[in-house]
C-alpha cells in the first residue's frame, strides 16, 4: 500500500468514526469530516468515490438537502462511467430516500421504479425490499393506503421468504407510523409490539432501537407512561451500545416527550436542551429542530406562549437550513399553532397559510387536514365565519378522502398476523434447531409444512365465511335503508318545495338527504358505530321526515348520560326500516299529530333502543290491515335479517320486541319497537 493510499484510507476511517462514534473526536470539528470525505473522494477511483458520496448522503439526510442532491448527481455521473448496474440501483435507492424526505413523491416513485428495473438483472432481495418500502411510504403520505399496503405485503412476503427480520421490523414500523399519525394508537401499539418482539431476534441493533422508540411513542399516546419509559430506555441503551449518535439523540428527544406528558413535569427540558446543543455541534440540523419543537410543546402545556413561540421559531430556522420540504411544512404549522395559542391571529394566519400551500403542493393529505383544522379554528376565533366554514369543509373533505382509501382495519390485522407472526415463528423455530438433530428437524419441518398448509386452508375458508357474512349484513342494510319508497318520497319532498318557490328549504332538504345517503354508504362497511354517530344519523333521518310532514310530525330524541356516547358501540341503523313502514301506514290512518319518540337508555349491563310511533302495529283497523300487512312484514323481515347477520358476526346479541302499547308518560297509543343488547365499548372491540 502506497503512502498516498494510506493517507486516503486513514481520512475515510476518521470520517466514518466521526459519524458513528459520538465522542471519538471533539464535537466542534464534527462537520469538518464531511469536507474531508469530499476532499478524499476527488482522488479516488470511480467505485470508491461513489461509496464515499453515498456515505456523505447518509449524513446529509439530516443536515442539508442541497448536499444530498449534489452527491447523488455526482454519483450518477460516475456510475455511468463504471456501468455497474448494482451500484446504479443503490444510487437510485438513496435518491428515492432523499426525494421522499423532501416530499418529491413523483420523482421518488420514478427513482424506485428505475431501481427495481435494474434489480431484475442481479436479484438483490434486500435492495428490492428497501425500494418497495420507499414507494409504499410515498403512497402512504399521499393517503393512498390500499396501494401502499399492497407494496408492504409484497415486502413482507419477500422478507419472509429470505428470513430477513430487519425488513419485517422496518415494514411493521412504517405501517404503525401511519396509524399513529391517524391517531389510531391502539393499532399502532399492536404493530409496534410485534415489531419489538421480532427485533429481539436481530443482530442489527439500529432497527431494534427504532422499533422500541416507536413502541414508546404509541404507549405514551395511550397514557401508558411507565411502559413507555421502559421502552424508550431500552432504545437508549441499544443506541448507546452501538454508539449511534443520531439514533441516541432521537431516543433522548422521545424520552423528553414521554416525560413531558406527566403533568407539571419540566425535567425533560434539560435533556432536550442538551440534545439540541449536541445536534447543533454535530451538524444534525433536523435533530436540533425536533428538540426545539418538543421543548415548545412542553411550554405549551405550561401556558407559556412567548417561550413556546420563540422555541418554535428556532425550530423553523433549523428546518430552513436543512431545506427539506416536509420538515419545513411541520415548522410552519407548529409556529402558526404557537401564534394561534397566543392570540396573534395575523402571524398565525401567515404561517398556517404557508403550511397549507406547501401541504397542497406536496399532496400531503394528513398535514393538509391538520392545517385546515387549525385555520378553521383561527378564523372562528377571529370572527370570520365564512372562511372558518371553508377550512372546516376542506378538513372534512381531506379526512373523508383519506378514509375512503383506507382498507378495513380488520383486513390489515389479518394480513399482518398471517404474514408475520405465524410464518416468522415457524421460520425461526426451524432455524434454531441444532445440526445434531438433523433427522428430527427434517421430520418436524415436514410436519410444520403440513400444518401450515392446513392452517392456510382453514384460514382461507374462515376468510370466505367472514366475507360472506359481511356481504349479507351490507346487502340487508342497504335494502333496509335505501328502499325505493324512502328515496322517492324524499326527492318528491324536494320537488314540492321547488314548485312552491322555497328554494332555500329545498336545498337544505337535498343537503340533508345527501348527508344521510353518505352516512348509509359509510356505515354499511361497519358492523358497529359509536352511539354519538348513530344519534347524529338518526337526527338527520328525523329531519328528513320533518321536511315531509312539517308540523304534523312531533318527535323526541333522548339519550341517557350514564356513559360517554363516543365510547359506546351500537349496531347502526336498526330501527329505520320499521319506522319508515310506520310512516307509510300513518299516511292512511292519521291526518295529523304524528309522533315519533326515540330513546336510548341503559338497564344494568344492557343498552336499550326504543322507538314509539302513535300508529298501531298489530291491531290495525280492518280497512287498513290488508293494505299494510305486507309493508309491516317486509319491514320486520328486513330488520330480523339484519339482527341475524349481526349475531353471526359475533358482535351483538340483539333482542327485538314489537308491541302495541302506551307511551310511558302520555296517554298516546301506538307501536313500541325495542332493541336490547349488551353494552359494548369501542375500545374493547379495537383491542
Amino acid at each position: 500500500m502506497t503512502r498516498h493510499t494510506k493517507h486516503i484510507t486513514c481520512l475515510c476511517l476518521v470520517a466514518i468514526m466521526s459519524l458513528v462514534v459520538p465522542n471519538a473526536f471533539p464535537q466542534d470539528t464534527y462537520g469538518r469530516f464531511v469536507d474531508s470525505l469530499l476532499s478524499v473522494s476527488k482522488t479516488q477511483k470511480p467505485k470508491e468515490k461513489i461509496k464515499t458520496l453515498l456515505l456523505v448522503t447518509d449524513y446529509a439526510i439530516g443536515m442539508d438537502v442541497d448536499l444530498c442532491k449534489a452527491c447523488i448527481k455526482e454519483a450518477f455521473r460516475l456510475v455511468h462511467i463504471t456501468k455497474d448496474k448494482k451500484m446504479e440501483a443503490r444510487i437510485y435507492l438513496w435518491r428515492s430516500i432523499a426525494e421522499h424526505t423532501d416530499g418529491d413523491w413523483g420523482n421518488c416513485i420514478e427513482s424506485v421504479q428505475n431501481g427495481l428495473s435494474l434489480i431484475k438483472d442481479f436479484k438483490d432481495a434486500n435492495m428490492e425490499c428497501e425500494l418497495l418500502i420507499i414507494i409504499a411510504q410515498s403512497h402512504l403520505t399521499q393517503g393512498n393506503f390500499p396501494l401502499a399496503m399492497d407494496y408492504f405485503y409484497e415486502v413482507i412476503k419477500l422478507a419472509q421468504k429470505s428470513g430477513n427480520t430487519r425488513v419485517l421490523v422496518k415494514t411493521l414500523n412504517n405501517i404503525g407510523k401511519h396509524y399513529f399519525v391517524k391517531e389510531d394508537y391502539s393499532m399502532a401499539q399492536y404493530l409496534y409490539s410485534i415489531s419489538t418482539k421480532l427485533s429481539l431476534r436481530m443482530e442489527d441493533n439500529y432497527d431494534k432501537g427504532e422499533a422500541f422508540l416507536y413502541y414508546a411513542q404509541s404507549l405514551q399516546s395511550m397514557k401508558r407512561i411507565e411502559e413507555a419509559l421502559g421502552a424508550v430506555n431500552k432504545s437508549i441503551l441499544i443506541y448507546e451500545s452501538i454508539n449511534d449518535i443520531r439514533g441516541l439523540l432521537r431516543a433522548k428527544n422521545t424520552y423528553g416527550q414521554v416525560m413531558s406528558s406527566i403533568n407539571g413535569n419540566l425535567s425533560p427540558l434539560l435533556e432536550l436542551e442538551k440534545s439540541a446543543r449536541i445536534s447543533h455541534l454535530k451538524g444534525f440540523t433536523l435533530g436540533e429542530a425536533f428538540a426545539y419543537s418538543l421543548m415548545g410543546h412542553i411550554y405549551h402545556t405550561q401556558n407559556q406562549a412567548k417561550i413556546m413561540i420563540e422555541l418554535q421559531r428556532k425550530s423553523l430556522n433549523c428546518r430552513k437550513k436543512a431545506k427539506f420540504k416536509i420538515s419545513l411544512l411541520s415548522g410552519y404549522v407548529n409556529l402558526g399553532n404557537a401564534f394561534l395559542f397566543d392570540g396573534q391571529f395575523d402571524s398565525a394566519a401567515y404561517y398556517l397559510h404557508l403550511g397549507s400551500e406547501l401541504a397542497q403542493q406536496l399532496n400531503y393529505k394528513i398535514e393538509l387536514a391538520r392545517t385546515s383544522m387549525l385555520l378553521s379554528e383561527l378564523y372562528q376565533k377571529s370572527g370570520n365565519f365564512s372562511k372558518a366554514l371553508f377550512y372546516q369543509k376542506q378538513y372534512h373533505d381531506t379526512q373523508l378522502a383519506t378514509l375512503n382509501l383506507n382498507k378495513d382495519r380488520e383486513n390489515v390485522l389479518l394480513e399482518i398476523q398471517y404474514h408475520t407472526i405465524n410464518s416468522v415463528e415457524n421460520y425461526f423455530s426451524v432455524k434454531r434447531q441444532s445440526y445434531l438433530f438433523l433427522v428430527i428437524i427434517i421430520v418436524i419441518a415436514v410436519l410444520v409444512l403440513a400444518g401450515i398448509v392446513l392452517v392456510l386452508i382453514v384460514l382461507g375458508h374462515n376468510r370466505r365465511v367472514v366475507q360472506n357474512r359481511l356481504l349479507d349484513v351490507r346487502q340487508s342494510l342497504l335494502i333496509s335503508q335505501l328502499n325505493p319508497q324512502f328515496i322517492f318520497t324524499s326527492l318528491m319532498s324536494v320537488q314540492g318545495k321547488i314548485d312552491k318557490g322555497e328554494t332555500d328549504s329545498a336545498v337544505k332538504v337535498l343537503s340533508e338527504f345527501a348527508r344521510f345517503v353518505r352516512a348509509i354508504f359509510l356505515g354499511v362497511k361497519q358492523n358497529y358505530v359509536s352511539l354519538a354517530s348513530e344519534v347524529d344519523v338518526l337526527s338527520n333521518y328525523i329531519s328528513l321526515l320533518q321536511s315531509r310532514f312539517g308540523g304534523e310530525l312531533t318527535h323526541y330524541l333522548e339519550v341517557d348520560d350514564l356513559h360517554d356516547p363516543v365510547s359506546v358501540a351500537v349496531p347502526p341503523f336498526l330501527g329505520h326500516a320499521i319506522i319508515e313502514s310506520m310512516i307509510v301506514i300513518s299516511q292512511d290512518i292519521l291526518t295529523s299529530n304524528r309522533m315519533l319518540d326515540c330513546r336510548f337508555k341503559y338497564e344494568d349491563d344492557y343498552f336499550v333502543q326504543t322507538y314509539f310511533l302513535n300508529v298501531p302495529f298489530i291491531n290495525l283497523p280492518d280497512t287498513a290491515e290488508n293494505k299494510h300487512r305486507e309493508q309491516q312484514q317486509k319491514a320486520i323481515q328486513l330488520t330480523q335479517q339484519r339482527i341475524k347477520s349481526l349475531a353471526r358476526a359475533g358482535i351483538f346479541d340483539i333482542t327485538l320486541t314489537i308491541d302495541d302499547c302506551n307511551l310511558n308518560d302520555t296517554q298516546e297509543n301506538g307501536c313500541c319497537i325495542e332493541f336490547k343488547f349488551p353494552i359494548v365499548f369501542l375500545k374493547d372491540l379495537h383491542s
